[in-house]
């Protein structure tokens, strides 16, 4: 499961295609990522989806169980009003069998060994 800054990595994403696991984006971090590349780079929403595609990157729906999972650690952190979104995207990867790979791993720390960086996630993966 990705975070929206991986994408600021090119060489990682790139080096992700070939890599054979399966690859989600969770529906708040798509929603950042097209912010950045249409709103800050001009990309159309096309570009954006023909550039997932060819990572074989799917985008992972904002569900129920999301939704109170994001409550709990809203909760359990006291934290929600601030880092909403963070949240958000962290409630897929502690409910389901992923882990979140991100650059920013403190923000994300009460998810213990579920998150994960890039460089460590090239270390296990070998990508």
């Amino acid at each position: 499961m990705l975070d929206t800054c991986v994408f600021d990595d090119r060489d990682f994403i790139r080096r992700l295609r070939g890599y054979r696991g399966k690859k989600v984006l969770p529906a708040v971090a798509f929603c950042e990522l097209l912010v950045y590349l249409m709103g800050k780079r001009g990309r159309t929403l096309e570009q954006v989806k023909r550039y997932l595609k060819a990572a074989d990157i799917t985008v992972e729906p904002f569900r129920f169980g999301e939704a109170v999972k994001a409550a709990e650690i809203g909760i359990m952190t006291g934290d929600f009003k601030e880092n909403a979104r963070d949240i958000m995207i962290a409630s897929h990867a502690a409910i389901a069998p992923w882990k979140l790979i991100t650059f920013n791993k403190k923000d994300f720390s009460f998810l213990g060994d579920r998150v994960i960086s890039p460089q460590e996630f090239r270390d296990v993966s070998g990508v």
